[in-house]
């Protein structure tokens, strides 16, 4: 494993714990530094944590369903 490929997994982890802990509003604001990062390690051919593309899918899943409940019937 590469040094690269290191700090992207230690950096993984670190979005990892602070997304556990994090409520709805947080989630979504750190919603770019998780996209940033899964295209960083897609570059450098490390492979996604799988949980970190589970909460990317269920955060983009979440501004669909917002988008939706505020939309007038």
């Amino acid at each position: 494993m590469t040094r690269d490929e290191d700090t992207l997994r230690a950096t993984g982890e670190e979005l990892l714990a602070e997304l556990r802990n994090a409520d709805s509003e947080k989630r979504h604001e750190m919603l770019a530094a998780l996209e940033a990062h899964i295209t960083a390690c897609r570059m450098a051919g490390v492979p996604v944590p799988h949980r970190l593309a589970e909460i990317e899918q269920a955060i983009h899943d979440e501004e669909i369903e917002d988008y939706f409940d505020n939309m007038p019937v």
